[in-house]
């Protein structure tokens, strides 16, 4: 879906992009929850939910902006890293940085740089756009590692209901962003 997606933003709005693909989203999930009834997340986990769709969303918007304006096979790598956040929260709460650990954030890092350096070879994105595509893969990945941290607390109370009231934060979002920046939904 989110290389569809990508592939959309390109001609599209990216917030109407971002709009349809989360609200599908939320639509099955609702089904789902309707058939499956789980019992209900408790107040942090659900604020969890909330904080991850909030950063989830965020990530989604800068990762198919970036895939419009930049090259995909720099963009999505860099926006993978994002793998890379919660090992890091983990470590500042007090985690063990086993060896393993350290050569996977070595290697992460390498990735960044590698995709960086044949950015800068390639003619096309040494271009202001370029540069920027770039810089929002790297929000992108910061942003989908804040998604996975909140996400993994969310889901102690429940994989779908996590999912679920993440999307429940992230179609709103999306809405007023839409309202405020007044982008026009696309039609099918």
């Amino acid at each position: 879906m989110d290389f569809a997606a990508g592939l959309f933003s390109r001609r599209l709005p990216v917030l109407g992009v971002l709009f349809y693909v989360e609200a599908a989203g939320l639509v099955t999930l609702l089904l789902v929850a309707a058939i499956a009834q789980p019992p209900l997340p408790d107040t942090g986990q659900a604020l969890a939910a909330v904080a991850a769709g909030a950063a989830g969303v965020v990530a989604l918007g800068l990762f198919y902006r970036a895939l419009a304006i930049g090259s995909m096979s720099i963009v999505a790598p860099i926006a993978a890293t994002g793998a890379v956040v919660p090992v890091v929260v983990g470590i500042a709460q007090g985690d063990r940085v086993t060896v393993l650990i350290g050569a996977g954030l070595l290697v992460a890092f390498a990735g960044i740089m590698l995709a960086s350096r044949e950015a800068n070879e390639d003619g096309a994105e040494r271009s202001p756009a370029g540069r920027l595509s770039i810089l929002l893969a790297l929000g992108a990945a910061v942003g989908f590692g804040l998604f996975f941290t909140g996400y993994d607390k969310a889901a102690d109370g429940g994989v779908l209901w996590a999912a679920t009231v993440a999307r429940l934060t992230a179609v709103p979002f999306v809405l007023v962003a839409v309202a405020v920046t007044r982008t026009r939904l696309p039609r099918g």
